[in-house]
């Protein structure tokens, strides 16, 4: 299956979906039992380290130490926040509905 461009992370999936960022700043839904592409969202950069799946959202740390939060189901962002002057540059840890991220700056 082509999407248009290279994985910039590995892939992440629950089971139900598979989440893919591409080098070209697009973050990837696609149903895990057909390959079938379920939506597309736009991410300005693409991310160093793999989003993460906990329920229904995708947690992604980006670069310029901003977190995105989008939905499974739709790719549509819920929410997203500049906390650090750092860079993200690892994987989110989601947790008792909390959510950590190592940066540059720290935790």
């Amino acid at each position: 299956m082509a999407l248009g461009a290279p994985a910039a992370t590995p892939l992440v999936t629950d089971g139900r979906l598979i989440v893919v960022p591409l080098e070209d700043g697009r973050l990837v839904g696609l149903e895990a039992s057909s390959g079938r592409t379920l939506w597309t969202a736009p991410l300005n950069n693409p991310p160093v380290a793999a989003p993460v799946i906990a329920g229904d959202r995708i947690y992604i740390a980006q670069r310029e130490g901003v977190i995105k939060v989008l939905n499974t189901a739709s790719g549509e962002e819920v929410w997203h926040s500049r906390f650090v002057a750092g860079s993200f540059e690892a994987s989110p840890l989601v947790a008792d509905g909390v959510v950590y991220a190592y940066s540059t700056d720290g935790i």
